[in-house]
């Protein structure tokens, strides 16, 4: 999983190998990622993550 805010303003949240869809990209995550740490205090399951440009 990445996760950032890019010197541009870029928001993001996605796999790895994914092909990004213009300005707009909602992602399922991977298991693995819905146990990330950043997202254990979300109070409910993370599934989707979603990529900003």
């Amino acid at each position: 999983m990445r996760s950032r805010i890019g010197e541009n303003g870029h928001l993001g949240l996605n796999e790895p190998g994914e092909n990004l869809q213009p300005a707009c990209h909602i992602s399922q995550l991977d298991a693995r990622t819905q146990q990330h740490e950043m997202l254990k205090t979300a109070g409910r399951p993370v599934t989707r993550g979603i990529t900003l440009a």
